[in-house]
């Protein structure tokens, strides 16, 4: 099946997702994943992507991307995938493909970002690594919830709002839950994640689909 075009729209909020093929570690230990973060860092300096929140975790990663041209985008995605792929295969004398496929990529509109970067940041709780997000250290969480320097995160997604960020990045509602599960289906469908008139407006900006799918079959017509 071929793949759809990708949809990169500069001076929105863009969520990266990108796993290990056969979701296979790809970061072993701390040299790994520090090798990563400054080619990370480099590349998001020179293409001009600012970032808003990230994770590493040991068979994927995730990044809230603010990019300024879809070139660049493009570059730098590029860039990491390829230059720690020849690292991680020069460190344990492998070869073949590292990644599973391309990477999954959604616009999100700007009012659903803490929805984007709390999704991020609570990958290592959910996975039972750590008891509270900000212990991990190999995610933007501590600078997002407690303030500080980081040097990945180039761009302040909390506003001043750091309060709130907290209250709102603790939250465990029925909207929380729901939230969740709807964001992993637009993530695993590489839609746009947002408000419907959101959507809406980028559909007739770019002429491209891009709300969910229900799954299965469409109906026939009389069933």
């Amino acid at each position: 099946m071929p793949r759809g075009p990708r949809c990169i729209l500069p001076g929105l909020p863009h969520h990266a997702l990108q796993r290990g093929n056969n979701r296979g570690v790809i970061f072993h230990n701390q040299a790994d994943k520090e090798y990563f973060l400054d080619n990370l860092k480099k590349s998001s300096f020179e293409n001009k992507v600012a970032i808003g929140a990230y994770c590493l975790m040991s068979n994927h990663f995730h990044l809230l991307l603010y990019p300024e041209s879809k070139e660049g985008f493009i570059r730098f995605m590029k860039y990491i995938s390829q230059i720690y792929s020849q690292h991680f295969n020069r460190i344990y004398k492998r070869t073949g493909k590292l990644w599973e496929n391309r990477y999954k990529l959604n616009i999100v509109d700007p009012e659903f970002e803490w929805v984007i970067s709390r999704y991020i940041e609570q990958n290592p709780v959910r996975a039972g690594m750590v008891r509270a997000a900000e212990e991990y250290q190999y995610s933007s969480a501590r600078m997002n919830l407690e303030g500080g320097r980081d040097e990945i995160v180039t761009k302040d997604i909390v506003k001043g709002k750091r309060d709130k960020y907290k209250e709102f990045f603790s939250e465990n509602t029925p909207e929380s839950r729901k939230l969740l599960l709807r964001l992993r289906e637009v993530t695993q469908q590489e839609k746009v994640f947002g408000g419907a008139d959101f959507i809406r407006q980028l559909e007739t900006q770019t002429k491209l689909f891009l709300g969910v799918r229900a799954r299965g079959r469409p109906r026939k017509e009389g069933k």
